[in-house]
């Protein structure tokens, strides 16, 4: 796996981006396929109401979502260029780091949610019919918070020495997994909301124990030996100063979600919130694949950077802006002329 980490400072650029990107991309288009799934079963299986109970939920998920995209970022530039200098000591430090950030985090964000679960619920502008059911949906969906954000950062960890074929078949197993999973307990145990939870643990969870065994295996680059959930202090601050941008980006997106769905329960109600998710979950469908070049072009830039081959940094960089913006005007163009076909998929 060292061999695999040092290519990226060898192999041509063009190659080296379709080798991380593509698996990366391929990963992210599953991920955004299921999330779209996902919504459909539950509007198929419980209606409007349970598309808006995930509309009003959404963002605690987007929270839970950017603190793991702060740390796993982070540490995944930091990893990525210290395995380009050659240090594997500080690599791993890190490594160990971001998992210990991204446990206490999830764990703060769950518990803190559970306690304060009624009112926040109020507070993200739940009409009075939703609130139960989008209680019932969070209540499940917090009881794997580590198991998402665990998944989500070590992810970024994994792409960041050069393996983009498990990050992934990480992401494929648990989206698969999540999709067989949605109609059986919606639709054939009757679970409603709880089912559609439920199946999101179960896969996040089973993603979270793949990557676990892949670290324990010896197959990555880095190390779990002499792992301590102990806080650095100093470099905790150093992976969340270069994940921020992220995280604030990713927060963002939450505050503006909370509310536009106020102002739809103002003036438009339980049917305009639903309609709002479904807008987003497109949205999501859109652009996952867009940061799945982003991410397969970090590895190669941070490890460049770091064995200070710059003009290779620069040659990434612009070869993953003008992929990227081919297929943000791709996704814009089908989005613009079929908006009403794609609606449709999830209401008939």
């Amino acid at each position: 796996m060292k061999e695999q980490s040092k290519r990226l400072g060898e192999d041509n650029i063009g190659s080296l981006m379709a080798r991380l990107s593509i698996p990366a991309f391929i990963g992210m288009f599953v991920m955004g396929m299921y999330n779209v799934v996902d919504t459909i079963f539950v509007s198929y299986g419980v209606g409007a109401d349970g598309v808006a109970a995930l509309s009003i939920a959404f963002p605690v998920q987007m929270i839970l979502m950017a603190m793991a995209a702060m740390f796993g970022i982070g540490g995944a530039s930091i990893i990525s260029r210290s395995l380009g200098a050659g240090e594997q000591k500080q690599a791993d430090k890190v490594f160990h780091q971001v998992i210990w950030l991204v446990i206490f985090s999830s764990l703060i964000i769950a518990i803190a949610t559970f306690i304060f679960i009624d009112p926040l619920i109020t507070m993200f502008g739940a009409p009075a019919e939703i609130h139960q059911m989008t209680k019932d949906f969070l209540e499940i969906i917090l009881l794997g918070a580590v198991f998402q954000s665990f998944g989500m950062a070590m992810n970024n960890i994994v792409r960041s020495e050069g393996n983009a074929k498990t990050a992934m078949l990480t992401m494929i197993i648990s989206a698969v997994l999540n999709m067989i999973l949605n109609p059986i307990f919606i639709m054939g145990f009757g679970l409603g909301v709880r089912g559609s939870a439920l199946a999101t643990l179960i896969a996040q969870a089973v993603g979270a124990a793949w990557l676990l065994i892949y670290f324990l295996s010896g197959k990555s680059t880095l190390s779990l030996q002499g792992f301590k959930l102990q806080i650095d202090r100093k470099m905790s601050l150093r992976i969340m100063a270069i994940g921020f941008p992220s995280f604030i980006m990713m927060a963002s997106g939450s505050v503006v979600t909370i509310a536009v769905n106020w102002m739809l329960q103002i003036y438009g109600g339980t049917l305009a919130i639903a309609a709002f998710g479904i807008a987003n979950r497109i949205a999501s469908f859109a652009i996952m694949p867009i940061n799945g070049v982003t991410q397969g072009m970090q590895p190669i830039v941070g490890f460049n950077y770091g064995s200070k081959q710059f003009e290779r940094v620069i040659r990434s960089i612009k070869l993953g802006m003008l992929v990227a913006t081919i297929l943000s005007l791709v996704a814009f163009a089908i989005v613009e002329i079929f908006p009403g076909e794609l609606a449709r998929i999830f209401f008939g």
